[in-house]
């Protein structure tokens, strides 16, 4: 495994401070929803202390759908951790694999098998490169293509 990819230690630990950051902030927007509405039934209506409960309520539900969504957020969140990990071990192994046909290609000393070999390699740790680990974040630059049907 590369030395950038997520260890199951850092993921358990990464789940359990999840679970426990969902459960403060669901309870910080709870109790802020309450207190507003408290407050503002308080500065509107200083007679009617019965909106107390119904600001309870309210909090309750802001906390309830907030602690619903965050874990919601958490999971999609585990997800992708889980997708880039195997990304890692994919180009981890893919690149052995590449180092191992290199090698075996050198040593028969065919040189039209070298250099289709090494520009197929060249294409393929391209794609491990540019595509696979940074898809998202970086525009892919243009691959230099070589006509050469035999090597694909």
């Amino acid at each position: 495994m590369s030395s950038h990819a997520p260890t199951t230690q850092s993921f358990t630990q990464f789940r359990t401070i999840a679970r426990w950051h969902a459960w403060f902030v669901a309870l910080g927007i709870g109790i802020a929803v309450f207190a507003f509405g408290y407050l503002l039934d308080w500065w509107l209506m200083p007679a009617r202390r019965e909106l107390l409960y119904s600001d309870a309520y309210t909090g309750v539900i802001a906390a309830l759908l907030s602690l619903v969504a965050l874990r919601y957020y958490h999971a999609r969140q585990r997800d992708v951790v889980r997708r880039m990990q195997i990304i890692a071990d994919a180009n981890h192994h893919v690149r052995n694999a590449l180092y191992t046909i290199t090698l075996s290609v050198h040593v028969r000393n065919d040189p039209e098998l070298t250099t289709i070999t090494q520009t197929a390699v060249e294409r393929i740790e391209w794609v491990l490169r540019e595509v696979l680990p940074s898809g998202a974040e970086q525009p892919a630059r243009d691959l230099p293509m070589q006509h050469d049907r035999r090597a694909v």
